[in-house]
């Protein structure tokens, strides 16, 4: 895969939205716990509270799943 059709989920802002964008990986940041604050994460960074908040997201980047082989 490409790094454009990939998302990375995390919890930390360092390791892992840092992380996937210095390899162009797009980052979406879950905050179970309303660690962080809006303003402390890239604009473009979605921030999620659950698994489940992720679907429209991956919906809108249109990226077809890879066929699975038999």
């Amino acid at each position: 895969m490409r790094p454009s059709e990939v998302i990375h989920v995390g919890d930390h802002l360092d390791a892992d939205v840092e992380g996937a964008l210095a390899v162009g990986i797009a980052p979406v940041l879950i905050d179970r716990n309303d660690r962080f604050k809006r303003a402390a994460v890239r604009a473009d960074v979605p921030i999620i509270t659950a698994l489940d908040q992720l679907i429209p997201i991956v919906d809108a980047r249109g990226v077809a799943a890879p066929a699975r082989s038999a």
